[in-house]
């Protein structure tokens, strides 16, 4: 997929914003969309922290449906960067069920990484929550769908 001429996101998979830019600071726990892996082999979450003052920490879930009636902290992998230069990711490390502490820097961001069959059987869908974050945080988060099952120029939705 992609070769020389890259990977064309709009067309070769599917972009959702799960969580719009917002200050979601002292909210106990921010919950992303839903995303349906149903139609898709590889789901990666681009968590974007511009301001923070104070940790976090980032849980994703898997679920049954797209409304959270039966849900599991799933372990996943990410990747890292955390300097605030906004071009370092680290290398690809494993991130247990119990989620990601999000770095007391601004402007950085994580690369959540699952495929399909790091799912449980009968459950489709990711949910991304955010808990304890510091009462200044400003944050966002886009989903990239790739392998499809049924690829289009115009992308079916995965909610």
């Amino acid at each position: 997929m992609g070769g020389a001429r890259g990977f064309n996101a709009a067309e070769e998979g599917h972009v959702m914003m799960i969580l719009p830019p917002i200050d979601k600071g002292g909210t106990s726990t921010y919950n992303s969309l839903y995303i349906n892996m149903e139609g898709y082999q590889r789901c990666q979450i681009y968590l974007g922290i511009g301001v923070s003052a104070g940790t976090g920490t980032a849980i994703l879930y898997e679920s049954d449906d797209g409304s959270g009636s039966s849900v599991a902290a799933i372990a996943c992998h990410v990747y890292k960067e955390e300097t605030g230069s906004g071009d370092t990711l680290g290398e690809r490390t494993a991130m247990a069920s119990t989620g990601l502490t999000i770095a007391n820097t601004s402007n950085i961001f994580y690369v959540i990484d699952i495929t399909a069959d790091e799912l449980s059987e009968g459950y489709p869908y990711l949910n991304l929550r955010l808990t304890a974050l510091d009462s200044t945080t400003i944050t966002c988060g886009f989903a990239v769908l790739s392998g499809a099952r049924y690829g289009t120029d115009q992308s079916p939705t995965a909610q």
